[in-house]
């Protein structure tokens, strides 16, 4: 990206930007545009068909989940846009979703729940942006060996691959 040029960034999540992140957008792209997008996702190619192409983004932040983020990825070499990450470092967690330590700035209290269902509150601060390159999982089928010839032969003959 030419340092001098406007870049239309996506803000792929449904947290609000903070004011830090704004500033650490302004240092490495210039003229950042900024454009929200506070909704649900339901699809990549309905993002990359509807947002992305349409509005010229050059980099789509986000926090969404690794399978979407991974399929952000993998669209993004072809489509010419970057994923980046906000970096986020955990402080602590609260009961409240209040902190003396609280800086509106640059930090978030995520409300969350425990494996009892228990309210708390995740206290974390911005850090800095990171350019995601790649997400790869290994994985392989868990199958009865006397299966497991005949899914690679219906994979091979359907042409899915994971990689």
């Amino acid at each position: 990206m030419n340092a001098s040029e406007k870049v239309n960034v996506l803000w792929l999540s449904k947290h609000p930007i903070l004011p830090a992140e704004i500033r650490a957008l302004e240092k490495v792209l210039v003229k950042p545009e900024i454009i929200m997008y506070p909704y649900q996702v339901f699809g990549v190619e309905h993002i990359v068909e509807k947002v992305i192409k349409p509005r010229n983004i050059r980099v789509v932040i986000t926090l969404l989940p690794l399978t979407i983020v991974s399929q952000l990825v993998e669209l993004s070499y072809k489509e010419g846009f970057e994923v980046w990450q906000p970096r986020m470092m955990h402080l602590h967690n609260h009961d409240t979703p209040y902190c003396k330590d609280f800086d509106p700035d640059r930090d978030i209290m995520l409300k969350t729940r425990d494996h009892d269902n228990k309210v708390f509150y995740r206290h974390s601060r911005f850090m800095f942006f990171q350019r995601i390159k790649a997400i790869k999982i290994e994985a392989e089928p868990i199958l009865p060996s006397n299966e497991k010839q005949e899914a690679k032969k219906e994979v091979e003959k359907t042409g899915v691959v994971n990689k």
